[in-house]
This record gives structure tokens, sequence and C-alpha cells, in this order.
């Protein structure tokens, strides 16, 4: 019922999504060479509007060695 209000406030004619979704990723650890090797050979595909890197993705003292990840 309140989707549909809003809807019906925010553009009668079009539709907007009201929810963002979110694509998440945990424990890439990407200082080990064979994580680091799939993911360049396996890129991260966007299908979310938001990424998250939760969890153990590099140490925080090696970000200058990582910055073609990110």
């Amino acid at each position: 019922m309140i989707r549909w209000i809003f809807w019906c406030i925010l553009s009668p004619v079009e539709t907007y999504r009201l929810f963002m979704r979110l694509q998440y990723f945990s424990d890439l650890q990407l200082k080990f060479t064979e994580n680091k090797k799939f993911i360049e050979n396996n890129p991260l595909e966007p299908k979310g509007d938001v990424l998250v890197l939760a969890g153990d993705v590099i140490p925080v003292t090696l970000i200058d060695q990582y910055m073609d990840f990110f």
C-alpha cells in the first residue's frame, strides 16, 4: 500500500524503483596469489546498485599495491 502511494506521488507515468540492490563479496583474500589470479581471470560483474566488499579483502598496509583492483 505504501509503495503504491509513493509510486503515484513520485511518478504517475514512469515506474521508479524504491529499493536498492546490494551486491556483496566477502573474504576475497587478495593477498594470496591464487585468489588474486582468480579475480583477475574472473572479474566481478556488476549486478547491484552498490557493491559491498566485506571481510578480509586485503590488509590495509598493502592497499597501495592493490589499487588496480579498486
